[in-house]
């Protein structure tokens, strides 16, 4: 017998009652009651629920076995899953979710960003507790956040007149901005970099005006790797980092200078080998734009975007299975 997230195994004393003592069976019967097998994470068993409230040009992030949507709307709220109960509830934050805001988890805080103000804040969601950081050195636009080693990269920014390449580093034991080395290759319109990390390195992959170009770094310099298959950045696609590789989700909305004519895919790419390679189709309805992604344990959830913003689609990185809302089970 079993739930999401734990084993159930039961012992059944009557059957060795002819072989055991009153004292032995006795014991047997305690532990007959339900013995819970911790599992290695949280894993959702029953289909994902839709959002409670419609979400475009949000970010999500999970964290200790929930996953928290920001930006994408108007109000201060915002929604939270419980991923092993797959419930929705809402909670209050300091600051207006207007879209584009990013959202990171360094060790044991979650921290958003609005790259308008620009302000920076970190989320106890157990205290349900928000506290005001250090302002970041500008404004940015369009900007990716990715929590490595232990700091935050502020990565890329378009404010409408040539593309940003710096870096921005945020140390939260120093509450303190520091620079960078530039990312290179940056041409004018070159933002919604995709970011991931995977083991000891950080990876950035395409742009916004047909980007292919993939980036890594160790905490010093970059270095470049095989290109993405097709163009990409974070408006309309999704980059997490899984196991040994990196999974994309690209839907067929073209990236600027792209052909339209390209299928909804998703790709895997191989660390060790420095490979990409298709893993098929995404399924019918997936987001075209503006959806969010984030992965807890072996799954990724798809969240909201264009057309159904409450939509919310769950894949299994071991079966390569989806699951939606509503029906459970999407359409390949």
């Amino acid at each position: 017998m079993s739930r999401a997230g734990y084993t159930t195994v039961s012992l059944d004393p009557p059957s060795l009652s002819s072989t055991l003592g009153r004292r032995e069976e006795l014991l047997l019967c305690l532990l007959s009651i339900t013995i819970l097998l911790a599992p290695s994470g949280v894993l959702a068993a029953d289909p994902p629920a839709p959002m409670p409230v419609p979400k475009h040009f949000h970010r999500a992030v999970a964290f200790d076995g929930k996953i928290f949507v920001f930006g994408g709307g108007t109000g201060r709220r915002f929604p939270v899953l419980d991923v092993e109960s797959q419930r929705w509830s809402e909670r209050e934050s300091p600051f207006t979710q207007r879209p584009a805001l990013v959202t990171a988890v360094a060790g044991e805080t979650l921290y958003v960003l609005d790259p308008f103000t620009p302000a920076l804040r970190s989320y106890d969601p157990e205290k349900d507790e928000w506290n005001t950081l250090a302002r970041p050195p500008r404004k940015r636009a369009n900007t990716s956040l990715a929590a490595f080693k232990g700091r935050l990269y502020l990565v890329g920014s378009y404010l409408g007149v040539a593309a940003e390449h710096s870096v921005e580093i945020y140390d939260p034991k120093s509450n303190s901005w520091s620079t960078g080395p530039p990312l290179p290759g940056i041409e004018k319109e070159d933002h919604f970099h995709l970011t991931a990390v995977l083991g000891d390195r950080l990876h950035v992959v395409g742009h916004y005006f047909g980007g292919k170009s993939h980036w890594v770094f160790d905490g010093k310099t970059w270095e470049s790797r095989a290109d993405a298959p097709v163009a990409c950045g974070w408006k309309s696609d999704g980059l997490e980092a899984v196991r040994d590789g990196l999974l994309l989700f690209k839907p067929a909305a073209p990236t600027p200078g792209e052909n339209a004519e390209r299928p909804d895919e998703i790709f895997h790419y191989d660390a060790k080998k420095d490979r990409w390679r298709s893993l098929g189709s995404l399924p019918k309805g997936y987001p075209v734009i503006f959806g969010a992604t984030a992965r807890l344990n072996d799954q990724v959830y798809v969240l909201g975007g264009h057309p159904d913003p409450t939509a919310v689609f769950r894949y299994d990185v071991t079966s390569r299975a989806w699951e939606r809302s509503g029906d459970g089970k999407p359409e390949s």
